[in-house]
């Protein structure tokens, strides 16, 4: 194993660990309740549907939205559930004889120490290419523990596989930009399609992507196409799954929610560029996308462009 991957491999599990040893072992709030109790669904009856949760509050149009037969779906994306099923399933069979009906609720619970792991360990090598080895513990350790990283890491919240998602995007970009073929291309175009199938407003955290991959030139080119061979399938199942789950491709479910019922061009434009967006508060995203297209590989370059 290359000295890198060590060194990610070392972050991951340091940072799991940590997550581990807070985590409360059980579903703490209602999001990630419903995330489960769809989870439960695919494992039992293959589907997404929740057909008991009417008139409690699961069953609120705070979470979600009743599809064309009437089973209440959550707004949450679908991939959500679906990455929660290998733990679900494997809390029930390792979990069972001590847990009982809990089992799958424990195994879920310690998916999210997994998560903040591998988040962890792809922030490791990705910042270790742009800025040294030495940066790079210090980004780890700024991410797990100087921000909201360790709140949503001793819990069960969509952010954190979500993070993993959007490092693994932005790692398989630098990769495909230092030439590395179809491997880190299709682990792209996977990685962007299954952070839609989280959250589709993820999308407005990978918009840098195709600024780097431009300038790569040809080899970009080249890059971008190989992505869409995984991201398009995946796009056309998420919009499928959204028709199937309320009846128009283009719903997500977040429509009955007071909070989600602004236009999306409003709304995508305020969560980047307002006082509330992603570059006010964090405006080493731009700069950093910009370095990362604009300037040569590693540290040396990188910390130029800043």
């Amino acid at each position: 194993m290359k000295p890198d991957a060590r060194a990610a491999l070392a972050a991951g599990a340091a940072a799991a660990l940590v997550a581990l040893a807070l985590n409360p072992g059980a579903v703490d709030n209602v999001d990630s309740r419903l995330v489960l109790r769809t989870a439960e669904s695919l494992i039992d009856h293959g589907s997404f549907a929740l057909r008991d949760v009417a008139g409690t509050p699961l069953g609120s149009v705070e979470y979600g939205a009743f599809d064309p037969s009437g089973a209440f779906q959550m707004k949450f994306g679908p991939g959500n559930a679906i990455l929660a099923v290998p733990f679900v399933a494997a809390g029930r069979a390792l979990l069972g004889p001590l847990a009982g009906a809990d089992a799958g609720e424990a195994g879920f619970a310690l998916a999210t120490p997994f998560w903040f792991g591998a988040a962890a360990a792809l922030l490791r090598s990705l910042t270790s290419r742009l800025c040294g080895a030495r940066a790079a513990w210090w980004a780890v350790a700024a991410h797990c523990f100087a921000g909201y990283g360790l709140v949503y890491g001793r819990s069960s919240y969509l952010e954190t596989p979500l993070t993993a998602c959007v490092l693994l995007a932005w790692l398989a970009a630098w990769r495909c930009r230092e030439g590395g073929g179809w491997r880190p291309a299709l682990a792209l175009g996977a990685a962007c399609g299954a952070a839609l199938w989280i959250k589709t407003a993820s999308a407005l955290f990978l918009v840098g992507v195709p600024i780097v991959l431009s300038a790569s030139g040809g080899r970009g080119v080249r890059a971008s196409a190989r992505a869409l061979v995984a991201f398009a399938p995946l796009a056309a199942l998420y919009l499928w799954s959204n028709d199937v789950r309320f009846g128009d491709p283009f719903e997500t479910g977040y429509a009955g929610s007071l909070r989600f019922d602004r236009p999306a061009a409003e709304g995508s434009f305020d969560l980047l560029f307002s006082e509330r967006g992603l570059l006010f508060h964090a405006p080493l995203a731009l700069a950093g996308t910009a370095a990362l297209a604009f300037r040569g590989a590693g540290p040396a370059g990188f910390r130029a462009a800043l």
